[in-house]
């Protein structure tokens, strides 16, 4: 027989290792906690940490995207210039409504309304496909719909909507063109 042979070896609760495990060491019992007490404060406050920061960064990139919109004009710009290629704007617009509409119905509609409990996947399974459809034609018709606007330069944002001020910067582009 080995020494280790005469070890019980046995699994206890998270308090039983708190207040168990100087009477365990005294007894010569091993301890077989894969976890112990401090290790799982620190994955909570771990998660904790890391919930709060993918928050932060969501808030960022919400603020932004509404930073980018607000300074370019950009919903004035594709409604009122005349340079937009309306067919494919409102094509665009179309989807991105069949778009939204259909995460009100996944999201909200579903769970709360019908109180449906299976996923969406397996309850109507289409919703994806007719959602991708509807979101990549409403990129590209979108891309299509501005292009003459802003087309791939990002100088063009300050042309329609700001008229008064133009940088330095911005002159000396527009001026070797």
């Amino acid at each position: 027989m080995s020494g280790t042979d005469n070890l019980k070896q046995r699994t206890v609760g998270p308090m039983e290792v708190e207040a168990g495990e100087e009477k365990a060491k005294l007894k010569g019992e091993e301890i077989l906690d894969p976890v112990s007490a401090s290790e799982r404060r620190h994955k909570k406050v771990e998660k904790a940490f890391t919930w709060i920061w993918n928050k932060i960064q969501s808030a960022m990139w919400v603020t932004g995207a509404v930073a980018v919109i607000y300074y370019s004009n950009f919903f004035k710009v594709i409604f009122d210039s005349p340079r937009a290629n309306r067919i494919f704007v409102n094509i665009a617009l179309l989807g991105i409504g069949i778009n939204v509409t259909l995460t009100i119905y996944v999201a909200f509609i579903l769970p709360h309304v019908l109180k449906i409990k299976e996923s969406f996947e397996t309850y109507c399974p289409r919703v994806v496909v007719i959602g991708t459809i509807s979101g990549v034609t409403s990129f590209i018709t979108m891309i299509i719909g501005i292009w003459p606007l802003w087309g791939l330069s990002l100088i063009h944002i300050s042309e329609p909507t700001r008229q008064a001020e133009i940088s330095y910067a911005v002159f000396c582009l527009k001026k070797k063109n």
